[in-house]
């Protein structure tokens, strides 16, 4: 399991887990101490994972204050998510279409990163896929999963009918031979009326199975 951009105090509070955690116990006292034990959790989650050398996990992305994966062992933890440097990029960088390199990130914190900045962070680590998170974008909902950077770098997004957008959910399967399949979890069927974003194919070169 590793920690994403919720799995942080401010953000786990402002979109509502903190709130979910009072609700849950119907009093305040036993509510927030819940949410202090998870977010105890949450600053011990590891930041990344590296599959058999060659498939770096991470769940936002690349970072320019990246040298080595020594540079990720060094984060100390527990920790909280800070505004700015490497462990902030990990949870909140996103790629980026319209630029091959660096940009801010128009989230107001990270940076986006194009295509050759992963193709040469692939080059450099020996890294065959990156595969993370933290986007459902237009694309993504039918599949919920997209490729990027001509198949270096994998965005899947777990949750089925986010936010009532209908969208597909799915999990990545990697075996003990690296071979790569996908598990599609269909939305279940709702009578509120739900958000449209616009779709297209997907490129789906893996196996797919769905629910």
């Amino acid at each position: 399991m590793l920690r994403g951009n919720h799995e942080d105090g401010n953000t786990s509070m402002s979109y509502g887990f903190y709130d979910e955690c009072i609700n849950r116990f119907n009093a305040y006292k036993e509510g927030d101490q819940l949410w202090r034990k998870f977010i105890d959790v949450f600053n011990m989650l590891p930041l990344a994972a590296l599959i058999s050398n060659t498939i770096f996990c991470v769940h936002g992305g690349l970072s320019p204050f990246f040298g080595t994966f020594d540079d990720i062992d060094k984060i100390k933890r527990p920790s909280i998510v800070p505004p700015y440097g490497l462990m902030c990029d990990l949870v909140w960088s996103d790629p980026d279409e319209k630029h091959n390199g660096w940009s801010m990130s128009q989230r107001g914190i990270s940076f986006t990163f194009g295509e050759k900045i992963v193709k040469e962070f692939c080059h450099k680590n020996n890294i065959d896929l990156v595969v993370r998170a933290h986007q459902l974008t237009g694309e993504m909902v039918k599949y919920g999963h997209r490729f990027f950077a001509g198949g270096r770098l994998l965005t899947i997004f777990s949750a089925p009918n986010y936010l009532n957008t209908r969208n597909d959910g799915c999990v990545l399967r990697i075996s003990k031979k690296l071979k790569c399949s996908f598990q599609i979890f269909r939305p279940a069927k709702s009578k509120r009326t739900i958000r449209t974003h616009p779709s297209v194919t997907s490129r789906l070169k893996y196996q797919t199975s769905a629910l």
